[in-house]
């Protein structure tokens, strides 16, 4: 049973970073009719209706300190994440964001270190090492390609936002929370804390009463498929199967955005960018193999 539901969670892990690699693509089509918080506050919204429609009953912390955990979550992984990666698409290609980003596991093997007390693997050391040859040569040639500094800065930190969001989940996981109710409320806590940065922003109703099907089923997809069901998917599998082992599928997202990018927006990278992003890919398959082990034992987290 243990290893179908592992089987399961590799397989919901990549359907999920598939779709979320659609996203960047995405999220750049709808810039051109809403502004990053505009989109931030109604996509998690419309995930949030969806959650608790389907299951409205409240959740009972069995803890009051579990409340600090689920709200470090949603601050890391929902709210900061996505606030960076929105503003930084507005400041460069989909393409080169998507694969900044997709750098998020290895700073999650270096919190998993510093956090969770594990031991990292030469095979982490040199992907790391491949991986941050790959990112200078991508954020070196940004400028000749039109991307702003401020683009690249908050692709990071949106990668490092994501990296202290996948160590956080895994211990709520550990308190013994199902995926649903981890998402439900890492959402309603993501939706609380947008309101003052929507309200601060200058949020459009007018903009928003008048989106044409284009901007509505963009909003949906983001909204239901890459917000609601996807967090619910990938909760799954960090549960099943650790930090390390499901946050490195996350390699795979880059490689469909950059193909998107090219189909829906016409983006087109030039030699370093292709180099610095094989770099990149190549610095995380590497490290995809054992990345660290528990003190004494060799189950993941």
């Amino acid at each position: 049973m243990e290893s179908r539901h592992q089987s399961i969670g590799h397989i919901l892990a990549i359907a999920t970073v598939i779709v979320w690699g659609a996203t960047f693509v995405s999220t750049k089509v709808l810039l051109g009719h809403l502004t990053a918080e505009e989109i931030l506050f109604l996509r998690f919204s419309m995930g949030l209706i969806a959650l608790w429609l389907y299951k409205p009953q409240r959740i009972k912390m069995k803890e009051k300190s579990h409340y600090l955990y689920f709200i470090g979550a949603s601050f890391t992984g929902l709210f900061l994440y996505y606030l960076c990666e929105n503003i930084a698409l507005g400041y460069g290609d989909a393409s080169l964001i998507g694969v900044i980003v997709s750098s998020a596991p290895i700073f999650s093997g270096i919190l998993s270190a510093i956090f969770l007390k594990e031991k990292l693997s030469k095979n982490f050391f040199i992907g790391f090492a491949f991986a941050m040859t790959g990112l200078f040569l991508l954020s070196w040639t940004a400028e000749s390609t039109g991307v702003q500094i401020l683009g690249i800065i908050l692709a990071f930190a949106g990668a490092i936002s994501w990296a202290f969001y996948s160590i956080l989940i895994r211990k709520i996981t550990f308190f013994g929370y199902d995926s649903f109710e981890i998402t439900k409320y890492t959402f309603l806590f993501a939706v609380i804390m947008m309101i003052p940065v929507a309200i601060s922003s200058g949020f459009r109703v007018k903009a928003v009463l008048t989106m044409n099907l284009t901007v509505f089923l963009n909003l949906v997809f983001l909204g239901l498929i890459a917000s609601a069901l996807c967090f619910v998917t990938w909760s799954f599998a960090v549960k099943q199967l650790g930090v390390l082992k499901s946050s490195v599928y996350i390699y795979a997202s880059p490689v469909v955005t950059v193909v998107l990018a090219a189909i829906v927006l016409g983006e087109r990278m030039n030699t370093k960018e292709i180099l610095g992003t094989v770099l990149v890919l190549l610095g995380l398959v590497l490290s995809e193999g054992q990345i660290f082990r528990r003190k004494g034992k060799n189950n993941d987290l």
